[in-house]
């Protein structure tokens, strides 16, 4: 089987865990004998003769189909799919590959042949989709697309977007917090430190790779990607699931946590189906709770099960869309 047969396993171990002894290696024609091999590519080149040379312990890049097979899969620190139809695939290939297949008939043959069937193949036994810490539309190679980061989806209503926090948000998110979102949260006059905004992170990210019922999202500028604030969802056992969010200090009135909750509602119902959404604000908490009526909630009432009362908001069902203009109030709840 072509699939099968794509990779000499044991040569790829080697040629790995070799690496820095063989920088720049096409390998497809001159190793294992089989065009599946292409580019490995060192992140970081010094250049000594004419020749790209890796530098020791630098990352490397490499790019190629069927890179997440079984047999490879422990090999990799990050792994991002690029998504492509098979229609675009050929047309690229017929413009790409003739120089070394002949003509530009041949190579669709070879690709309606032997590749697009393979590809199909190994996405239904591997599903690397599912495994990538990153998914990349690139069906337009001008504009390609951020689809999800670190198993986060990547939300987008043409001014906000809502993604997945990394560590290089850390910094950001630990100086956007003041005494009005601590106290909210429950641990003011304590403050956030630096290192337990990474250990949030971090737990975040494990709750996304690992399906946890805590599943956190930043909110972000389009334009800029600035972060702005962040927004939560925690999956109950009953298919119902609690929410909260959360906004910068100088980002607080303009809108931004409603369209954020809102994409996060969308994407919750849409895949989860959730069931109905609950979010507990305190009473003086007016930002809040104009954000929960933006986004569709109602109140359902004082709910005392906590160390304080708070006022209970329930969405239930999909959320319509709607053509009307955002409120400017957003808070932390």
């Amino acid at each position: 089987m072509y699939l099968q047969s794509a990779y000499h396993t044991r040569l790829a171990d080697r040629l790995l865990l070799s690496y820095g002894h063989t920088p720049w290696t096409r390998s497809g024609r001159s190793w294992t004998g089989s065009p599946v091999w292409s580019w490995a590519i060192p992140c970081a080149l010094v250049w000594t003769d004419r020749q790209p040379r890796a530098r020791p312990h630098w990352p490397t890049c490499w790019r190629r189909w069927y890179l997440q097979r079984q047999e490879l899969r422990s090999d990799w620190d990050y792994r991002i799919w690029l998504e492509v139809d098979p229609d675009t695939i050929i047309s690229r290939a017929r413009q790409r590959d003739v120089a070394w297949l002949g003509s530009a008939e041949i190579v669709e043959h070879r690709y309606r042949t032997w590749v697009l069937p393979t590809h199909a193949l190994y996405t239904s036994l591997i599903n690397p989709e599912a495994h990538a810490d990153a998914v990349i539309d690139t069906q337009d190679l001008n504009a390609p697309r951020l689809e999800r980061l670190g198993y986060a989806p990547v939300l987008s209503d043409g001014v906000v977007v809502v993604d997945g926090l990394t560590l290089a948000d850390a910094y950001t998110h630990w100086d956007g917090e003041d005494d009005e979102h601590a106290r909210r949260f429950g641990w003011y006059p304590r403050r956030s430190t630096l290192d337990g905004v990474r250990a949030f992170i971090l737990q975040g990210q494990r709750q996304w790779r690992e399906g946890g019922p805590r599943r956190t999202l930043a909110l972000r500028l389009e334009d800029t990607r600035t972060l702005v604030g962040g927004c939560e969802t925690r999956l109950q056992p009953d298919g119902t699931a609690e929410v909260s969010w959360w906004t910068f200090p100088e980002r607080r009135r303009r809108g931004l946590a409603t369209r954020g909750v809102r994409l996060m509602l969308e994407y919750f119902s849409n895949t989860l189906r959730i069931s109905k959404f609950v979010a507990l604000i305190e009473r003086d908490n007016y930002a809040s709770l104009g954000v929960a009526r933006n986004a569709g909630f109602i109140d359902s009432g004082l709910d005392t099960s906590g160390p304080s009362p708070m006022l209970r908001h329930e969405r239930w069902g999909r959320l319509p869309r709607r053509s009307a203009a955002y409120d400017s109030t957003d808070g932390c709840s």
